[in-house]
Order: C-alpha cells, then sequence, then structure tokens
C-alpha cells in the first residue's frame, strides 16, 4: 500500500481546468460587451426618434391652440393670450414658452419655410403653412404643419 501518496489532480488536468474557464470567460464577456454596445446604439436612436416625435407633437398642439401663426426670422410664433415660439438652428428647435420657460430640442432641421394661401410669407406676416426638413438617422424628413383659420379669425 502506497500510505504517503495523495489523491490530487496532476498539473496538466488543472491547466487544462484553467484554460478551459478562461475560453468560457473570455465568451462572456465577449457577449457581455456586444450585448452592452448593442443597447447603447438602441437607446441613442430611441432617444432621437421620442425627441423627433416630441417636437412633431408639441408644434401640432401648440398650433392648433394658438390665435395665429406668424413667421419671425429664423423661426415662427404662434400668438394666443401669450406667445410660444420655436427658432429654427441647424443642430437644434428652441421651443419659448411665454418667455418662462425654453426647451431645446436637439433634432437637427434646415429649410424653414412658411407661407398663406400658397404665397411665402417673410418676417411678420401671418401664416397656415410651416415646413421644414428634419434631419434623422441622416435621412431628411419633410415635417409641414398647417393652420386652419376660421372667417371670424381672419376678419379680426
Amino acid at each position: 500500500m502506497n500510505k504517503g501518496r495523495l489523491q490530487a489532480f496532476t498539473i496538466l488536468e488543472v491547466t487544462i481546468a484553467m484554460l478551459l474557464a478562461a475560453i468560457t470567460i473570455g465568451i462572456a464577456y465577449t457577449a457581455y460587451t456586444l450585448v452592452g454596445r448593442s443597447y447603447r446604439e438602441y437607446d441613442r436612436k430611441n432617444g432621437k426618434v421620442a425627441e423627433f416625435v416630441l417636437v412633431s407633437k408639441l408644434l401640432n398642439k401648440d398650433i392648433s391652440a394658438a390665435r395665429t401663426m406668424v413667421r419671425i426670422g429664423d423661426g415662427i410664433s404662434l400668438e394666443d393670450s401669450m406667445a410660444i415660439t420655436y427658432r429654427f438652428f441647424p443642430e437644434y428647435i428652441l421651443r419659448d414658452q411665454y418667455s418662462l420657460e425654453t426647451d431645446t430640442f436637439f433634432v437637427a432641421n434646415s429649410e424653414l419655410v412658411s407661407s398663406f394661401e400658397g404665397k411665402e410669407t417673410v418676417d411678420g406676416e401671418i401664416t397656415d403653412k410651416a415646413g421644414f426638413k428634419a434631419v434623422l438617422e441622416g435621412k431628411e424628413v419633410p415635417m409641414v404643419f398647417l393652420k386652419v383659420y376660421s372667417a371670424e379669425e381672419m376678419f379680426k
């Protein structure tokens, strides 16, 4: 009998076990990194789309609630008892609500145009149609907003 000999793993068995563990950890880390990167990209795109949708909804809501829509230099003013103004810059849109609160929407845009009954309007003129090109994920998306006036509003 061999009483002095202990039962143990050989150095080769331990090395193979460590190698398999290292490969498994490497695969898990790579998968975690890929999933994390994919989630960050999804979150970034989702944030841009959400901001784009929010601007569109707010413009529609504000235009329909306003008494008049007037072209002002680099934007439009939606007038009621107080004014909400939208100013368009190449990289963002500013929404100034009653000179109390200013919202910034990071939606790239270009070519703001406004018209009244088909004729282009200039600074200070009432308008019934405003539009611009928004850039979303490298693609230009035309945005058009209409203000419907009643006959009573037009006589005022």
